[in-house]
């Protein structure tokens, strides 16, 4: 029998580099969960990619918290579906959106970007521990609940999975998403873990500004020079000296997501977190 029947179809989401990703129901739950599969074409099973596979495997080794889970996955009809969990607060990315559309801009209390930008660094942090490179870190992949109270990294199909202290060789092709690649990425050059870290600065700074870190002609060229408008709108230091911190130029002085992590006002924001989600 086919196991695609256990779901029922309720709308398309979205079209991604790997494949369309759905939103279904489980019909064989009592709950009737909302799940989402990621419906990626191929031949027959022996055909999944090198990198389909690398992307179930991180999903399976990266259980946490802020991390969108996985529930399992099959073969059928010359597709690969990956079944995942639904947040049905949309993604942060749609967020930042809608509050710059508004008119007046609605800006993000601090308080909110704290929380977010900890849960988020929470989530790297793990992610790091198990040798894991994220490579596409931006706002259209962390996925909000339905309060829109908590942050899960999402979309892992260009991650890298590294040798403790290793570094990687750039992709021939150039991999990312333009606003949020680093230098070293641009210019060529091994990367490590710290491509995260300059990624999750541009997050950073696009939650305060509710605009992009680097825009207009030549974002490349603006970002190898780390040319971007200062200081922030927020008043908050710490948050200020992350975004500067973040966004150093020369990967080996960028702070770890522990160093991040030890800043008060992330620290404040873990005691809050805490008592919200069982970790």
């Amino acid at each position: 029998m086919e196991r695609i029947r256990d779901f029922k179809l309720l709308k398309f989401l979205n079209q991604g580099a790997q494949g369309k990703c759905y939103l279904y129901e489980n019909v064989k739950d009592c709950l009737k969960q909302k799940v989402v599969l990621k419906e990626i074409q191929i031949n027959n099973k022996s055909d999944i990619s090198e990198e389909q596979n690398k992307e179930i495997e991180i999903l399976k080794r990266c259980v946490h918290p802020f991390i969108i889970g996985l529930y399992e996955h099959f073969c059928e009809n010359s597709n690969l579906y990956i079944v995942m969990q639904y947040a049905e607060g949309g993604s942060l990315g749609a967020e930042i959106h809608q509050r710059k559309k508004s008119s007046p801009q609605k800006y993000f209390d601090e308080s909110d970007i704290l929380m977010y930008f900890t849960q988020i660094t929470m989530a790297l942090n793990y992610l790091h521990s198990q040798n894991v490179i994220h490579c596409d870190l931006k706002p259209e992949n962390i996925l909000l609940n339905g309060s829109k109270k908590l942050a899960k990294l999402a979309d892992f199909g260009i991650s890298k999975i590294i040798e403790k202290g290793k570094v990687v060789k750039r992709e021939k092709v150039l991999e990312g998403t333009a606003y949020y690649i680093p230098p070293e990425i641009y210019n060529g050059q091994e990367y490590s873990e710290k491509v995260d870290i300059w990624s999750l600065g541009c997050i950073l700074y696009e939650m305060c500004e509710l605009k992009k870190t680097f825009f207009g002609a030549c974002v490349a060229a603006k970002i190898i020079k780390g040319e971007y408008e200062k200081p922030l709108r927020i008043v908050d230091e710490d948050l200020n000296n992350i975004v500067a911190g973040c966004l150093r130029i020369n990967h080996e002085f960028r702070p770890t997501t522990i160093e991040l992590l030890k800043f008060p006002s992330l620290l404040l924001a873990t005691a809050r977190i805490m008592c919200m989600v069982h970790l």
